[in-house]
């Protein structure tokens, strides 16, 4: 009976334990199985990227932003300019400065840093230039001690290295609300390390009409009547207030009408998601915005290799 007791109190209290633990675990459970992860790349995506496995060879580069880099890789087998292991300020710069810049400068910025990217891979080890970042090496290559002087000189003639390899910019719809987070990478004096002015961006698809206003967020709104956009109670008349739309054959439609040229703010309102983004001059006339909103790129520079609503593929011609 003693014996029986104390087995009947052991698995009562190992019971009592695993009860316990159970209702302890309960809210982790519950949230490992309620948690859905997003996919990194959807199926229309990939499509895009097998794509252009079938154009570019494995010594060509696919450039985007660092956080698709390792997809990438997996579904071109070609080369990234950075990904989830190699993403520090100076490999991020290059690259955030082209998706912030203008067409040409941005297609130059983007042939320099792959050269120069290839260019290291074959340096002795005992190269003092090896330790140096591609930007340093480029200012100094050009003749200047400035760095910004270097920029600046981007959007002037300028002797590009020997093409060595085919450059492809992958460009997701996913990538315009992280805008403002790449451009932090870019917008500093690489002199002094202080923060440049800000571009300005705002994206919602949060809004709602009262009369002729358009409650665009808190403190913002937009008068359709006149035009002016009311931002923290400064009133400024809109640059292009433009509408975008694909059609039935996923081609992309604009209407653009220019309503101030001297103000700084341009209003883009997309159709197919419902949302409104205000840009300024630079970031509107940005590589991205240009290339991925509204498909308007230098056929000069650029060939359009593939424009789908969530992802867009251009072949650098320089």
């Amino acid at each position: 009976m003693e014996v029986s007791n104390k087995i009947t109190h052991s698995l009562g209290k190992k019971t009592f334990l695993i009860v316990s633990t159970l209702l302890i675990l309960l809210p982790n459970i519950k949230h490992i199985v309620e948690y859905k992860i997003p996919p990194v790349f959807y199926k229309s995506e990939v499509e895009v990227l097998s794509n252009i496995k079938t154009l570019a060879s494995s010594n060509d580069y696919v450039v985007s932003w660092w956080d698709y880099g390792y997809p990438i890789r997996y579904y071109t087998n070609a080369k990234t300019l950075s990904d989830g292991g190699k993403h520090s300020g100076s490999v991020n710069f290059p690259t955030s400065f082209a998706f912030l810049s203008n067409q040409n400068i941005a297609a130059k910025m983007l042939r320099l840093d792959v050269e120069y990217t290839e260019n290291k891979f074959i340096m002795d080890k005992d190269n003092k230039d090896i330790n140096q970042t591609n930007i340093s090496k480029m200012t100094l290559d050009y003749g200047y001690k400035n760095t910004n002087e270097f920029l600046k000189s981007l959007d002037s003639e300028i002797i590009l290295p020997r093409k060595s390899r085919d450059i492809y910019i992958y460009l997701p719809k996913r990538m315009i609300e992280i805008l403002p987070t790449i451009s932090m990478f870019s917008n500093i004096d690489l002199m002094t390390g202080k923060k440049l002015k800000e571009q300005f961006f705002y994206k919602t698809q949060t809004y709602h009409e009262i009369g002729n206003k358009i409650i665009l967020g808190e403190n913002i709104s937009l008068d359709k009547s006149t035009g002016i956009l009311d931002i923290n109670e400064q009133k400024l008349y809109v640059n292009k207030f433009i509408v975008t739309q694909y059609n039935e054959e996923k081609k992309l439609e604009k209407d653009i009408q220019v309503l101030d040229n001297n103000s700084p703010l341009n209003i883009i309102f997309s159709r197919d998601d419902d949302s409104f983004l205000i840009v300024d001059k630079d970031l509107y006339n940005s590589m991205y915005i240009q290339l991925f909103i509204l498909e308007n790129y230098d056929k000069n520079i650029y060939e359009a290799i593939s424009l789908t609503p969530l992802a867009k593929v251009y072949k650098l011609k320089i």
